[in-house]
C-alpha cells in the first residue's frame, strides 16, 4: 500500500469517527446514553472477535491487563462524552473532544518519562483560551453537557498514551478484541449501575446503533493498525485534526448547526493548539529515522503489523 493510499485511508476513517457525533446526538433522543454505549461496544467487540479469531487462540497474560486497561478508559471516556454530547451540539462536543489530543503529551511525560516538547506546552495554552471562546457563555457560566465532555478527554487521552506502552509488548489485533471486550463490559456495568436495558426500541435507532458499532468502531479500530504501518506518525496526526472539521460539516449539513463568530474562534484556536501539540513528533520522526527502534523488540509478526513506536501516537477512537 502507498502512503498516498493510507493517508486517504485515515481521512476516511476520520470522516466516519466525525460523522459519528451527530448520529449519537440523533439517538440520544429514545436511547440511554449508557445502554448506547454498551450495544456498541457489544456488537462491535462481537464482530472483530469473529474477524480476528484465527489471532485469539494464545492471548498472553499482559495482552488481558493491557486490554483491560484500555478498554476501561475508553469505556469512560466514551460514557462521558456520549452523556455529554445530550447537552451541547455535535460540533461543540467534537472540539471539545479534541483537547485530549494536547493533553497527551502532557501525560506521556507522567507515565512514559518523554519530556515535552515546547510546542506541546504552547498548544495547550492556546487550546485552552479555544475552549474558552468555545463553551463559555456571559457570567462564565457554560453547559452541563460541555463539562461531561471535557471530562471526557483525560480519560482518551490516558487510552492514548496507554496504547504507546502496550503497543509495544502486546500483538495489536488481540489487544485491540481485547480492549473492546473490556469496554463491553466495563459500560454494561454502568448500564446496570446508572441506566436501564430497556428502551422504545425505533427502527432508525437500531439503524444508528448498528451504524456505530460496524463502522466508527469494528471498521475503525480493525483496519488502523492494519494501514499505520504505511504512513507516518505526523502525517495521521494531523489528519485526525480534521475530525471535529466533519463533524462540524456533517451537523451543518444535515442538522444545520451552526457557530456563533466567537464560537469558530475558539475552534480555530483548539486546532491550532491540536497542531502545535503535534510539533514534537517532527522531531522524533528525524530521531527515529536515524536511530530506528531494533526489531527484535517488537513481537507481532502479522502482516500489516506496524513498528512499535509509529503505531503508538495515534490509536484512537471516537
Amino acid at each position: 500500500m502507498s502512503q498516498l493510499r493510507a493517508d486517504l485511508w485515515f481521512v476516511f476513517l476520520s470522516a466516519l469517527w466525525g460523522s459519528s457525533f451527530l448520529v449519537i446526538s440523533d439517538t440520544l433522543a429514545g436511547v440511554d446514553p449508557f445502554l448506547l454505549v454498551a450495544i456498541r461496544f457489544i456488537l462491535a467487540a462481537g464482530l472483530l472477535a469473529l474477524a480476528f479469531r484465527r489471532h485469539l487462540n494464545q492471548i498472553e497474560p499482559e495482552e488481558l491487563y493491557g486490554g483491560a486497561v484500555l478498554g476501561v478508559s475508553l469505556a469512560l471516556g466514551f460514557i462521558l462524552q456520549t452523556i455529554g454530547i445530550g447537552g451541547t451540539t455535535p460540533t461543540k462536543a467534537a472540539f471539545v473532544t479534541g483537547l485530549g489530543s494536547v493533553l497527551i503529551p502532557i501525560l506521556s511525560a507522567l507515565w512514559l518519562k518523554e519530556r515535552p516538547g515546547l510546542g506541546a506546552i504552547i498548544g495547550v495554552a492556546v487550546a485552552t483560551v479555544g475552549l474558552g471562546f468555545l463553551t463559555l457563555r456571559e457570567g462564565f457560566t457554560y453547559a452541563p453537557g460541555d463539562a461531561w465532555v471535557l471530562a471526557c478527554t483525560l480519560p482518551f487521552a490516558v487510552y492514548v498514551v496507554a496504547v504507546s506502552y502496550f503497543t509495544t509488548r502486546c500483538h495489536p489485533l488481540r489487544l485491540i478484541v481485547v480492549q473492546l471486550a473490556a469496554a463491553a463490559v466495563t459500560s454494561s456495568i454502568g448500564v446496570t449501575a446508572f441506566g436501564e436495558w430497556e428502551f422504545d426500541f425505533q427502527r432508525e435507532h437500531g439503524l444508528a446503533i448498528a451504524f456505530l458499532a460496524m463502522f466508527p468502531t469494528a471498521l475503525a479500530f480493525g483496519i488502523q493498525p492494519l494501514i499505520q504501518r504505511y504512513t507516518t506518525p505526523t502525517h495521521v496526526a494531523v489528519i485526525l485534526i480534521t475530525e471535529p472539521m466533519f463533524a462540524a460539516l456533517f451537523s451543518w449539513w444535515f442538522a444545520g448547526d451552526l457557530l456563533t463568530r466567537r464560537e469558530l474562534l475558539g475552534c480555530v484556536l483548539i486546532v491550532i493548539g491540536m497542531i502545535l501539540s503535534e510539533v514534537r513528533l517532527w522531531n522524533k520522526e528525524r530521531d527515529a529515522h536515524n536511530n530506528p527502534v531494533p526489531s527484535n523488540i517488537q513481537r507481532c509478526s502479522i502482516p500489516g503489523c506496524p513498528p512499535p513506536r509509529t503505531q503508538a501516537r495515534d490509536l484512537k477512537t471516537k
